[in-house]
């Protein structure tokens, strides 16, 4: 197929910096979530102590994203969500390379091209570093330096331990399949650690309440959730879905594998309708296995 010819690759990077680059110039370096700036605040306060949220209270979570920004300089902080992006990309492509390389190019085409990928990519929040240090854990982990892959993962939970949880998911499902925990017990014991490390005020103190936010399950709010808000507010078209189903089961044929494939889409279908921060997660699995059914309904 054309599109994984070495050149189209350069092309795809070209496109991803220049789609990454708009809404900097459009919006002449202003971040699209409000979230942004919670970070650049924090970052230039006493982490210990958050003074304006609720009215002030103690910061409780993780503070590695924060730290992180507060030792670069400000004119270059416009453009780290460019950088970030652009490395996640390019690890995205190369991890499709190792796990299916015929579908390496229409599948980072897809991820550049989608909402979700440049809307993230616009921001500072900390998931943008979170998702850049998961990609790059995965890659690693496939290339066999699984140590480096674990450290790798442990950075990502230095940023965001919610999206650490899902990659411990990730190794349930393979520990399943390969008979082999190692990697499970390995990430479960970071979260402990980064839990220790970043959550320990809640003994004292309990839970702030956002940890009770949850919505309430119904099925026709999920079924609007599918069929309206994801594809409005984060560009997965119900087509996309029905691809991406299609794609599972042509990738995985009649394996049992296609169980795990199915329960994990549900499972990270799931989160998201929870938690609206793991939409890029979302796009990841759905840009690969719509690529799959893509090129199934062209074979």
């Amino acid at each position: 197929m054309w599109l994984n010819a070495r050149w189209v690759f350069w092309v795809l990077c070209l496109l991803s910096l220049i789609l990454l680059f708009i809404p900097i110039f459009a919006r002449d370096g202003v971040f699209v979530d409000g979230d942004s700036y919670k970070s650049l605040r924090l970052s230039n306060s006493d982490l210990g102590h958050d003074t304006l949220s609720y009215g002030g209270r103690e910061l409780i979570g993780e503070k590695g994203w924060y730290i992180f920004l507060s030792i670069i300089p400000l004119p270059v902080i416009k453009y780290l969500p460019l950088l970030f992006g652009f490395l996640s990309f390019v690890l995205f492509y190369f991890l499709i390379w190792k796990i299916k390389p015929e579908a390496r190019g229409l599948a980072s085409l897809l991820l550049v091209v989608s909402p979700s990928y440049i809307y993230l990519f616009s921001s500072l929040t900390k998931y943008v570093g979170a998702v850049l240090f998961i990609l790059l854990g995965f890659y690693l982990f496939l290339q066999r330096r699984n140590w480096l892959a674990y450290t790798s993962f442990f950075i990502s939970g230095l940023f965001s331990m919610f999206f650490l949880f899902l990659v411990l998911v990730v190794f349930l499902f393979y520990g399943l399949k390969k008979r082999e925990y190692e990697s499970f017990f390995i990430t479960l014991f970071s979260i402990v650690i980064l839990f220790l490390l970043y959550f320990r005020e809640v003994f004292s103190l309990g839970f702030p309440d956002v940890f009770f936010g949850f919505k309430i399950f119904n099925v026709s709010f999920l079924l609007s959730f599918l069929m309206a808000e994801l594809g409005g507010s984060y560009g997965f078209g119900f087509f996309y879905f029905v691809l991406a189903i299609v794609g599972i089961y042509s990738y995985y044929k009649k394996s049992y594998k296609i169980f795990f494939a199915y329960l994990l889409f549900i499972v990270i279908l799931f989160s998201v309708f929870y938690f609206n921060s793991l939409f890029f997660y979302l796009n990841l699995f759905l840009v690969f296995f719509a690529d799959c059914g893509l090129l199934a309904f062209l074979d």
